[in-house]
């Protein structure tokens, strides 16, 4: 990519982003039926604190289209600069099949997503006609099959994040790295199913109920839907956004191998994409709705099974033979 083409597109984002940060409004995200559950809720706190992501997103993309549109001034500066040279020098020594395989669109994880965007598209179509109502609040109630399968998900994304953590010799940012993500996905689990509150028959606090908005005992309910919503845009920016970046940006390919960041490959990013998308107004486009269907438990399945795909493709790929500078 020239000096030209990386100032055009920083300066295009930072324009898009400085007009979706003026643009963006209650009333308009409610009308297009976003956030229009909490903009709309009988829970003042849950309004509030949507009314408060609201003034948060609208600092942050203004700030963070200035921001680029500074960076696309500033570049020419900033890429000849002695440390940005010697930061982008630095080899990581990661093996070249690693590399490889990020750019693979019909690879074992996109097949395995397939397969289970299938299996849930035939459920959501289906399902009312197979399945009796107690059978379907077995499959979609809380601790259900669904909610269940995603905590074991995320409770094997751990467990493979802390192995490959262990196994990692000579790259201790990797190696950090997969320890915090070990730690946040076996989090994530028990956040999942209330760190085990209905399987063991412990009553929710009188003062986490006051903040709680589905009264249980968590942190992402607390305070409305704001982890929630959170972790909507994270699980995009990891899954979609860093993939392409990493693929076009030298700097930015740097940056996560300097931090030891897993980067989704092609088909996997393809997949986290759908899994975003995954939100009430696109499923109801295919479902009139199953009894205690909730779509959001449906997306954090596909999330908890992403996750664990990304920590197979990690594991596998830092698990190539030697390293380029080691071969060399």
């Amino acid at each position: 990519m020239t000096d030209f083409t990386a100032r055009a597109l920083l300066a295009a984002a930072g324009l898009l982003l400085m007009a979706g940060g003026i643009a963006i409004a209650p009333d308009w995200l409610a009308a297009m039926g976003i956030m229009d559950v909490s903009l709309q809720s009988d829970n003042p706190l849950v309004r509030e604190t949507a009314l408060l992501e609201i003034r948060l997103a609208r600092a942050v993309m203004t700030g963070g289209g200035l921001l680029l549109i500074a960076a696309s001034l500033l570049l020419p500066w900033l890429s000849s600069s002695a440390l940005m040279q010697r930061f982008l020098a630095k080899d990581y020594a990661l093996p070249a099949s690693y590399q490889n395989h990020l750019g693979t669109v019909w690879n074992g994880s996109l097949q395995a997503m397939s397969l289970l965007f299938l299996l849930s598209a035939a459920y959501l179509m289906l399902g009312g006609q197979v399945f009796e109502p107690g059978q379907l609040h077995l499959i979609n109630r809380e601790d259900g099959l669904i909610e269940t399968l995603s905590a074991a998900l995320l409770l094997l994304a751990s467990a493979l994040s802390l192995r490959t953590a262990l196994s990692l010799r000579g790259m201790p940012s990797r190696r950090i790295m997969h320890l915090f993500l070990a730690l946040l996905f076996f989090a994530m689990c028990g956040e999942e199913i209330s760190w085990g509150q209905r399987y063991l028959g412990i009553d929710t606090p009188e003062a986490m109920k006051e903040i709680n908005v589905q009264a249980e005992i968590n942190l992402h309910n607390m305070f409305g839907y704001l982890f929630d919503h959170l972790f909507i845009l994270l699980f995009f920016l990891w899954g979609c956004a860093v993939p392409v970046l990493y693929r076009v940006s030298g700097f930015m390919r740097q940056l996560c191998n300097a931090i030891g960041l897993p980067v989704p490959s092609a088909g996997l990013a393809i997949a986290m994409l759908i899994a975003t998308l995954v939100q009430d107004q696109t499923v109801y486009l295919v479902s009139d709705g199953l009894y205690g269907l909730r779509i959001a438990e449906l997306r954090e399945l596909f999330s908890a099974m992403a996750f664990l795909l990304l920590m197979i493709e990690s594991r596998k790929g830092l698990a190539a033979p030697a390293p380029r500078a080691a071969a060399a």
